[in-house]
């Protein structure tokens, strides 16, 4: 076992069980619907962070002592043979590979540096440099993603493929045989969704279905026992923590390896391929009726806003204007008003311990004094949600966040999704606000200048005024708003989060819950269009090579073709098809999942070593 063998294992078992407390200054303190203290705690993250940093410093190290010591061209080698950047790449498209590389070559460059100039353009520069709270992907470690690719693709020309597949598969069977005991271990003494060391569920159940695929092929290519219990507690520890979009995919991928096995022993693909369309359609249906795409309630207030003289509420299509006043430490009073300005009046309840209106229109009204440490406000009751809202020293009515600060409502502009804001677990609701970051079209200045709050009192923007000015440029579609910097240009005091979800009064949207959305938004729509391309172009090289495969197997006499190709395809397509299907379940999974630097770095090692030079040679070849 080489060095760069060591580096590989370390990445895919020992790098996603990091975990250490570190203790760091807030990325997100000053804004106003974060908390108030600078000072945050972080275990699963931040030594990932410094992990990978040093890890890809050692790469770097390594490529550049083998091309000294050696006397190796890298750039000759790569022209010569394939794409240095991705692995090998894919002859007889784009009119060779050479052409092909080097286009790989100019679009890794290009999105390099959008991804560097969406950093000096950013919003907020100590988050694009530094990471966000719960994220943690800055320009550094983006960056650092493709120098593992890079890394991937080098040494995959260094090592066997049979030695390869060997330690990839049982290195993933180990690392799934501890997830699996751990998943179980808190699933059943905490009670809740299992999240391993890598942050959450979601993320725990993304890494999984990811590596998953490597241990099928692995048991069903060398009939180990080991990979064979990798894969069944992998699938212990997906059940464990609940992500129900990486099950499907999971069910999805595992009948593509089974159509993938089934088709080298002879079994056409078209059988293979309906089979894979329907488990697929199968999955999404049991999915979607799991009470992922719930509807928005009929009967709930419609509308909230926050007013100079009071807060008004909407529902069924009545108006209802709340306005409060503290006289002293002990009196204070309502005042209610009705659409048409007529006031409204109040009693308590049975209990005594809250008002309701007299008027019957607005019967699921209930409200009370509330006592927010350092001023007063009230609580209003109806529809099973409680709204705390308050009014400011400068006479406004505000409603109050989860950590004291005091903000306005807006209605967020939103795209798609009206009525289906619940839709697999409120990420109908994410996706419809995201979108018109992603083109660049955000609401007003007062939706994206966040206010600072110091100890409870409201100052000045954290926003500067250019900075806001920018937010309403078009352009922002091309750069992007800078990596890291979602949750300080979502709109968090939108109403509709609180009117239409079930999110948790204190949830912060730090992620849009889609990967391509998080790039595009973050970086830039030419971003996730160069990064699409380059995992589209190795993908359609991968999967020209299989299909290449199985249509030469299928075609030619089976016995010959068996006799001289057997153990070219058992050792090499075996890998291939396993990192294939592993990329392929990342990507799918990206529609439901963000990116992490738990996961991320991963699947970046994967796609370097997918290779989509042919198997079967060819009269040119020849």
């Amino acid at each position: 076992m080489n060095i760069d063998s060591v580096i590989l294992l370390f990445l895919v078992t020992i790098f996603p069980l990091l975990i250490f407390p570190v203790k760091y200054q807030s990325r997100l303190y000053g804004y106003i619907f974060a908390a108030q203290n600078p000072v945050a705690w972080d275990t699963f993250l931040v030594v990932k962070v410094w992990a990978l940093l040093f890890l890809v410093i050692f790469m770097g190290i390594r490529m550049l002592s083998c091309h000294i010591m050696h006397g190796k061209n890298i750039a000759a080698h790569s022209r010569n043979e394939s794409s240095f950047f991705l692995g090998k790449s894919v002859p007889g498209i784009m009119c060779g590979e050479h052409v092909l590389a080097a286009v790989l070559h100019v679009l890794a460059a290009g999105l390099a540096v959008l991804l560097i100039f969406s950093t000096l353009f950013s919003v907020d520069a100590k988050l694009s440099l530094l990471g966000a709270d719960e994220q943690f992907e800055p320009l550094v470690v983006l960056l650092c993603y493709m120098a593992v690719a890079v890394y991937a693709g080098w040494t995959r020309r260094q090592m066997d493929d049979k030695w390869l597949f060997d330690l990839l598969s049982a290195g993933v069977a180990v690392i799934l045989i501890v997830s699996g005991i751990a998943g179980a271990i808190q699933r059943v003494g905490f009670g809740d969704e299992a999240y391993l060391t890598l942050y959450n569920s979601n993320y725990a159940g993304m890494f999984l279905a990811m590596l998953l695929p490597l241990c099928y092929l692995g048991a069903f290519n060398r009939r180990s026992i080991l990979r064979g219990v990798g894969a069944a507690c992998g699938v212990i520890a997906l059940i464990c923590t609940g992500a129900k979009a990486a099950m499907a995919v999971a069910v999805i991928v595992f009948v593509v390896s089974v159509c993938c096995l089934a088709a080298r022993r002879g079994i056409r693909i078209w059988a293979c391929v309906v089979l894979t369309v329907m488990i697929a359609v199968l999955t999404v249906l049991i999915f979607a009726a799991s009470g992922q795409g719930r509807e928005r309630t009929a009967a709930s207030v419609s509308n909230v806003e926050t007013m100079s003289d009071g807060i008004c509420f909407t529902r069924e299509g009545e108006k209802l204007l709340i306005s409060f006043e503290m006289i002293d430490e002990e009196h204070y009073e309502f005042l209610l008003k009705d659409g048409d300005g007529n006031p409204v009046a109040y009693e308590k309840n049975d209990e005594g311990t809250r008002f309701v209106p007299s008027d019957e229109r607005f019967a699921p009204y209930e409200f009370t004094i509330a006592d927010y440490g350092d001023y007063y406000g009230f609580i209003v009751y109806v529809d099973g949600r409680e709204w705390y809202l308050a009014k400011g020293s400068d006479g406004e009515f505000y409603y109050v966040n989860g950590y004291t600060g005091l903000d306005k409502f807006v209605m967020a502009r939103s795209i798609g999704f009206d009525g289906w804001e619940s839709f697999a677990t409120n990420r109908g609701y994410i996706w419809s606000r995201s979108l018109p970051l992603l083109f660049g079209d955000v609401m007003s200045e007062d939706a994206v200048s966040e206010i600072a709050v110091s100890e409870g009192v409201v100052s000045e923007s954290a926003v500067s005024e250019d900075t806001v000015t920018e937010h309403a440029m078009i352009w922002r579609a091309f750069i992007g708003y800078g990596p890291d910097t979602f949750a300080a240009v979502f709109p968090q005091n939108d109403v509709a989060k609180y009117l239409y979800t079930d999110l948790p009064y204190k949830m912060i949207i730090t992620k849009p819950h889609n990967m391509y959305l998080q790039l595009g938004c973050q970086c830039g729509i030419p971003a996730l269009l160069i990064f699409l391309a380059i995992v589209l172009l190795k993908i359609a090289g991968s999967v020209r090579t299989r299909f290449q495969t199985w249509k030469q197997f299928l075609n030619q006499r089976r016995n010959e073709y068996a006799n001289q190709e057997k153990n070219m395809e058992q050792e090499c397509s075996g890998l291939d098809s396993a990192i294939l299907l592993c990329v392929i379940s990342f990507l799918l999974m990206g529609m439901f999942y963000d990116s992490s630097v738990c996961v991320t770095p991963v699947f970046c090692l994967l796609l370097g070593l997918l290779r989509g030079k042919g198997l079967i040679r060819t009269d040119k070849d020849n």
